[in-house]
């Protein structure tokens, strides 16, 4: 995958394979159809480090974050969100 340049804080999209572990007897049939499972997360870009993709979901003013790190190795796909803030007219 062609790695993209993001700014710091830049909304992303990131689609990735996550394991699966399932706990509990089953057949080796029922074993052997397991799959991984698709996952998609959504987050600011903090940095792209060398075999991982470091996103956040919160930021605080003081620029503390909580972080997930994706390996590139399961990444199948990233890309920048882009919104369209709307006028709010008092009611959510």
């Amino acid at each position: 995958m062609q790695v993209k340049r993001f700014k710091q804080y830049e909304m992303i999209e990131v689609s990735w394979i996550d394991i699966v572990e399932r706990s509990g007897w089953r057949t080796v049939k029922e074993a052997a159809e397991e799959d991984c499972i698709g996952i998609v997360s959504v987050g600011y870009f903090i940095a792209n480090r060398k075999g991982t993709l470091n996103i956040a979901s919160c930021v605080s003013r003081d620029n503390d974050c909580n972080v997930t790190s994706i390996p590139w190795g399961v990444i199948k796909q990233v890309r920048r969100l882009t919104y369209k803030e709307e006028p709010v007219d008092g009611e959510c």
